[in-house]
């Protein structure tokens, strides 16, 4: 079984797990006072349930970047009807890569939101 399937049947599994990750997410980003303007990427954004639900509703437009194809691919099947929102391959060092080929035209991120993440983080030094 593929990581972003486990991670699927975890959450359904165990609504106590669920509920906790939801309050959370609610507390999250009920302080991080989301403009209609705004610009966010996510770091590590897996399945896209955080873009989905407590994100893309709030800001103009939301980037999910994760280091799994197969939580790429599934973030965009299932996140189809969040047309602000939009998921890459990718990790923290290909961060400019990423930003890159959008400053031809002026491009701002207003904020970055990082949620679960740190403990996939590999030595880089």
């Amino acid at each position: 079984m593929e990581q972003a399937e486990k991670y699927v049947q975890q959450k359904k599994s165990n609504p106590s797990l669920a509920k906790l990750y939801n309050s959370t997410y609610e507390y999250l980003f009920g302080n991080l006072e989301l403009k209609q303007t705004d610009v966010v990427i996510d770091f590590g954004s897996g399945t896209g349930d955080i873009i989905a639900n407590y994100l893309a509703p709030f800001v103009h437009k939301v980037y999910g970047l994760d280091i799994s194809p197969q939580m790429i691919r599934l973030a965009k099947y299932t996140n189809q009807k969040c047309k602000n929102a939009e998921f890459v391959l990718g990790d923290f060092t290909t961060l400019e890569k990423f930003l890159g080929h959008r400053t031809k035209h002026f491009f701002r991120v207003d904020k970055f939101v990082s949620i679960f993440v740190m403990n996939f983080f590999e030595d880089y030094v």
